[in-house]
């Protein structure tokens, strides 16, 4: 393929914009985690929002707003065993509510109501947490969001890995083309 100096330099800067873009995408995802146990209490807020679906159409989504909406809501991240302190407060008409399967939940919240959780965050893993009330109904409508609870130790982002799982992370975890634990803080 022969290949023009307009064309080189067409190509260069589509790869260049496209490592510029791909970074500021990197810290926007960043930027977009909650850290839970960075904060005094995390505050949440169920309210209506406008969220661009892929077609670039605008709908009427309902969300956790941690005073940035989006759908789904922010991502919780903790370590496990972390004292957790999560205000929600209700902003829709109706009762709603904040729960995160087997690990908390908030009971019905009314309409201008605030419920503060106070819990440990659960062993290492990923939970969804959602509005349980009217499902799935408002889940659909967008409560739900995820909690991303860290290892305390070890090298698995789970607390509790079967022996082959556990001999996999042995194996490649620490080698260079596996560097680090990416799910630990103080690696990223």
């Amino acid at each position: 393929m022969d290949m023009n100096r307009r064309q080189l330099l067409q190509t260069a800067a589509t790869g260049l914009g496209t490592v510029v873009l791909g970074s500021l995408a990197s810290s926007y995802a960043k930027a977009a985690e909650t850290l839970a146990s960075e904060r005094t209490i995390l505050r949440l807020t169920i309210r209506e929002a406008e969220a661009e679906m892929v077609d670039l159409t605008r709908a009427y989504v309902w969300v956790f707003d941690d005073g940035t909406p989006r759908l789904p809501g922010p991502v919780i991240t903790c370590t496990e065993g972390d004292r957790l302190d999560i205000a929600v407060t209700n902003e829709l008409p109706g009762q709603h509510g904040f729960e995160v399967p087997g690990v908390v939940s908030s009971g019905l919240i009314g309409q201008g109501q605030t419920r503060l959780l106070k819990f440990l965050a659960p062993p290492a893993g990923t939970y969804i947490y959602l509005d349980p009330f009217n499902a799935p109904l408002n889940r659909v409508m967008g409560l739900h969001g995820v909690l991303v609870s860290l290892p305390r130790v070890g090298n698995t982002p789970y607390s509790y890995p079967t022996p082959s799982v556990q001999q996999l992370f042995d194996d490649l975890g620490t080698h260079e083309v596996f560097p680090g634990h990416p799910w630990q803080r103080e690696a990223t």
